[in-house]
């Protein structure tokens, strides 16, 4: 059926909140001696700089600003438990740094610093330290000859550019079943909340959990948090240091009868204050990440379908501004079918993206004609075909001009029939 007949048809209400109902407590497990495949990738845009470093077999230093690097990580991971802790001493299988410069011509170099810094980490292997409720106590790159203070300087920003793939291991459960119901906090230091510098990070910030029912033995998870966070050990616009106000959104996928997440995908975006903002740009870094376990590697590091998904950019905006004159209504009040389900455009099979809901906000004249169809939430991709769709569709005749929110609900390919 074609997505516009199927639209002619029915739109979705809001559905409410749900939250995972468990009997016991899911908890962390790592077997001694257990090994693990994982695709890990993550982009950090850096709009006003990021300072990179890098000794060449000549052994000179080169220098340069990067405007936004990419990470891609094939990791194989071998399990150790030592007390309440577990170490995972992971080698990589595939990694790779690339980005580009901040500006041309003076940072030119930046494509040589990163293949340099890839090839001295191909013999690097990471050792994590994770405690029993999921959080990463330490974070180790090794196998990396340290030759003096330079080298050392390179070799602890490859450590913080690997830190931001690898943080995504670190998701803390909360120890009574209620929790999973009314979502629980995480009052410690989280890998995921540290700034993309070799100068340490400090500030304070609001961390909370909540879940969603279980699917194939799957507990969905959502993190969420805010901050304001800062560099070195400065704790106001004062000192001349810069303040962020940085916010982490993430969705992940803990296999109950695994003990670990097997999916996950983050974004944490840091703008400046606006003391703080110097430049009239108030982006300081965003961060686009993802984590899944796999069963084998794809060549070249090449992502899974289902992780390019999680990597897709969404649109999660208030409802735009209702025309003037317009009265917003209750899709129930219409008297129309509750659900339709089109099959997924071709620009979402590409990315795997999953079943997902769309909302929009949808104007429709005195005669039932649709006038304006806006996308506010949901996959970034997707919103030029579901505005099309709706543009084309029929409403109910109330005699005069009215606004509704709709929820549009695409399918996966194997979910559409």
């Amino acid at each position: 059926m074609h997505l516009l007949a199927l639209i002619l048809a029915s739109t979705a209400p809001a559905s409410a909140a749900s939250y995972a109902t468990l009997t016991t407590v899911p908890t962390w497990s790592w077997k001694a001696g257990e090994v693990s495949r994982w695709h890990l990738e993550t982009d950090l845009f850096t709009p006003r700089g990021l300072g990179l470093a890098y000794v060449d077999t000549k052994g000179v230093s080169v220098q340069a600003q990067s405007g936004s690097t990419h990470v891609v990580i094939d990791t194989e991971c071998t399990a150790s438990p030592e007390g309440k802790n577990t170490v995972l001493d992971c080698t990589l299988a595939y990694v790779s740094l690339t980005g580009k410069p901040l500006a041309l011509p003076a940072d030119d170099r930046i494509p040589d610093i990163y293949a340099g810094m890839t090839e001295q980490l191909k013999p690097a292997k990471i050792e994590i330290v994770q405690s029993a409720d999921g959080r990463i106590r330490s974070f180790d790159l090794q196998g990396v000859k340290r030759i003096n203070a330079t080298s050392g300087t390179v070799i602890e920003l490859e450590r913080i550019l690997l830190q931001r793939a690898f943080s995504l291991f670190e998701l803390p459960l909360a120890t009574a079943v209620d929790d999973y119901k009314r979502g629980w906090k995480q009052s410690s230091t989280s890998s995921l909340m540290m700034l993309p510098t070799t100068s340490g990070t400090t500030g304070a910030y609001d961390m909370r959990f909540t879940t969603g029912p279980v699917s194939d033995n799957l507990l969905p998870i959502n993190t969420t948090a805010v901050g304001k966070l800062s560099y070195g050990s400065a704790t106001d616009a004062s000192s001349g240091v810069r303040i962020i106000d940085t916010t982490l959104t993430s969705q992940a996928e803990f296999d109950l009868a695994l003990g670990r997440v097997v999916w996950r995908g983050a974004t944490i975006d840091g703008r400046l204050t606006v003391a703080s903002n110097d430049s009239g740009s108030d982006v300081e870094f965003y961060q686009s990440s993802a984590l899944q376990m796999v069963d084998a590697f794809l060549p070249n590091g090449a992502a899974p379908l289902s992780l390019m998904a999680s990597r897709a950019p969404k649109r999660d905006l208030p409802g735009p501004e209702l025309s003037a004159g317009l009265a917003l209504v209750d899709f129930s009040t219409l008297g129309m079918q509750a659900l339709f389900i089109p099959a997924m455009p071709p620009v979402g099979k590409q990315l795997g993206l999953p079943t997902t809901t769309l909302t929009a906000r949808v104007e429709v004249d005195k005669d039932g004609t649709v006038t304006n169809a806006t996308v506010y939430k949901g996959y970034e991709a997707l919103a030029s075909a579901c505005e099309i769709a709706l543009r084309g569709a029929r409403f109910a005749k109330t005699g005069a001009a009215y606004a509704v929110d709709v929820n549009v609900e695409f399918r996966a390919e194997a979910a559409a029939q």
